[in-house]
């Protein structure tokens, strides 16, 4: 029962990395870009915004911004081609040139559509000179309200994570919190990618994303349903980066394993609490490395699996 079990816990992660994430490196060069139809652009679909574009090693503007208007370059992946849940990430790996300080964005979209001339959704854009801000977007080109920002700045490799759980958006830079907000206006849309060199600005190239992941959060595989009618279990926030907070049943024995089926941490179904703190520890309190784990949640009503994602 127990290698039943590891199975079908490791096909479930499978299953969430590969049929809902995205990953690319920008090998191609395509002005906008597109990789075979999998992205949403900002001109050619939107009409009032610019495009992305590749040049084989990252992904830039494709244009600077006009004079008096937010037309920034954004693509975000087409849901014909995959469609994300609500709960989702965006990440990427900073370029940045040698000294670069002109003006200029580097974007991360959650939660994203665009039609012709409206764009709306949640954008995270880290300014060369001026921060980090979380903005909403409205619509209309131009119509947009910032929510939050911080004195935050990007360099060359840093690895920027943007996440969507609930109503709550939050913010990492080399996996450490650096912003976080909620608004509950958008419950739906993709995950994307935009750029904003300011107005005159020619190094379109010089600030960028060498890579880019997508994927979706908080899913799970419920084997009996008896388990989500009583929304036994529950676990906030995941991603997580010191610790996660476990909602379960009263007697239900809980088991994390690791990717290779080993067993990191448990708890007993003599434990009473409903709620229990994981510290990311195993079982002789050393931190464990970043990266996915499995929960397995066993109770009289049933067995649930869920994936969890421990960020450092």
């Amino acid at each position: 029962m127990t290698k039943l079990i590891i199975a079908l816990m490791l096909l479930f992660c499978v299953y969430q990395a590969t049929a809902q994430s995205y990953s690319t490196n920008f090998t191609l060069t395509e002005n906008p870009i597109s990789e075979g139809g999998k992205w949403i652009n900002g001109k050619l679909d939107g009409i009032a915004w610019n495009n992305v574009q590749t040049n084989g090693s990252g992904a830039f503007a494709a244009a600077a911004q006009s004079n008096g208007k937010y037309d920034d370059c954004i693509a975000h992946i087409n849901p014909t081609f995959m469609a994300f849940n609500a709960n989702q990430y965006a990440q990427g790996t900073v370029y940045r040139a040698a000294g670069y300080m002109d003006g200029h964005e580097i974007e991360l979209h959650l939660r994203f559509s665009t039609t012709a001339n409206n764009a709306r959704g949640y954008e995270i854009y880290w300014s060369t000179n001026t921060g980090l801000y979380i903005v909403r977007w409205n619509g209309p080109r131009d119509s947009f309200e910032p929510l939050v920002t911080t004195s935050v700045t990007a360099v060359d490799g840093d690895v920027l994570r943007a996440e969507i759980i609930g109503t709550r958006i939050t913010v990492y830079r080399n996996g450490t919190q650096v912003l976080a907000t909620n608004d509950a206006t958008y419950s739906t849309g993709q995950p994307g990618i935009g750029f904003c060199p300011y107005p005159g600005n020619t190094h379109l190239t010089s600030y960028g994303w060498k890579n880019y992941q997508a994927g979706s959060l908080g899913t799970g595989v419920v084997l009996k349903p008896e388990l989500s009618k009583g929304n036994a279990l529950t676990v906030l926030p995941n991603p997580f980066s010191e610790w996660t907070k476990l909602g379960i049943a009263s007697g239900a024995t809980i088991n994390i394993f690791d990717l290779q089926g080993r067993l990191v941490k448990e708890w007993g179904p003599e434990n009473a609490q409903r709620t229990v703190i994981w510290d990311g520890k195993d079982l002789s309190g050393k931190p464990l490395a970043c990266g996915r784990y499995v929960l397995s949640h066993n109770s009289i009503d049933g067995s649930r699996i869920e994936s969890l994602l421990k960020l450092r």
